[in-house]
């Protein structure tokens, strides 16, 4: 596998193509996966109300609500930034790279 096979494969067509419907995916992603979070936070915190509720359950599920909310947070800004560099994106795929 060379350079040259992905010029072969990913021609300005395709990055045309391409680049928009993979920033909408990871947009969708980032969205849908903010909007389970959200879902999920009240339900964790009516369940630490429970008597039967271990701290050590309470400051896991608080781990897992930060670590989502930072992958949240990473999707939507990857979105951003293919979203603003879109256009080089599709510019770049324009250029040819030979294969040696």
């Amino acid at each position: 596998f060379s350079l040259g096979n992905v010029a072969e494969i990913v021609d300005s067509s395709d990055a045309e193509k391409h680049v928009p419907v993979l920033v909408g995916h990871v947009k969708d992603l980032g969205t849908n996966l903010r909007a389970h979070t959200s879902t999920l936070y009240p339900k964790l915190a009516l369940c630490h109300k429970l008597p039967t509720v271990s701290q050590r359950l309470k400051t896991t599920d608080e781990c897992w609500i930060a670590s989502l909310q930072s992958v949240v947070n990473t999707l939507i800004k990857i979105s951003r930034h293919l979203s603003d560099s879109s256009s080089l994106l599709t510019a770049a795929s324009r250029f040819s790279v030979e294969a040696e």
